[in-house]
């Protein structure tokens, strides 16, 4: 839940058992692990939504608890091993010829590197999701180039849209009314690129 929340969990004696057996007095169970009687606890349940979805995994094992969490939100895939190597950006490469370069010189010193980065001035005019062509004029091919040496390439994308009427992705956003509003409804304006 997107709200702040606050739990009491109170015991009237002193000297109470782990947290395991005070959890386990809580729904009504005994410690495995304890014959004597365990303290009776209470708690206060709070929260700024009034609505709280909980749930205890209670193992016994950390395994145990790991199957459980997994039972229930499914398991993360392994990621791509490329996509955890080493990763070459800097702001910016001048043109498709930089990156060449760059990639040659990755080759030339066998350094491992699988991933290029190119940051924002591989677009035109700061317009994600299209190329400068006068610098970048076939960026298939660039990368075509980078696959043969076994590597990718990545183009950046921050949150953010040029605000551009010309631009085709600020036109439909406005149009659909995609933008994050300000309190009067208007679209919200940032600052991100000179």
């Amino acid at each position: 839940n997107a709200a702040e929340g606050w739990i009491d969990v109170l015991n009237d004696k002193l000297n109470t058992k782990t947290l395991l057996s005070s959890l386990t007095s809580f729904f009504g169970t005994k410690s495995t692990n304890d014959n004597s009687e365990v303290p009776e606890v209470t708690t206060h349940w709070m929260f700024e939504a009034g609505i709280f979805d909980g749930f205890f995994f209670m193992g016994p094992t950390p395994n145990d608890v790991f199957k459980q969490y997994t039972t229930l939100t499914g398991v993360t895939p392994t990621p791509p091993l490329w996509s955890i190597a080493y990763h070459q950006c800097r702001w910016n490469y001048n043109d498709e010829d930089d990156v060449r370069g760059v990639n040659n010189g990755f080759e030339q010193h066998q350094i491992p590197v699988d991933v290029i980065w190119l940051d924002i001035e591989h677009t035109n005019g700061k317009r994600y999701f299209t190329w400068d062509t006068s610098k970048f004029p076939d960026p298939e091919k660039m990368q075509d180039d980078l696959a043969a040496y076994g590597r990718r390439m990545v183009t950046i994308t921050d949150p953010h849209i040029k605000k551009d009427d010309g631009y085709h992705v600020y036109a439909e956003a406005k149009s659909n009314g995609y933008f994050v509003k300000t309190k009067d409804g208007s679209d919200y304006e940032g600052w991100c690129w000179p």
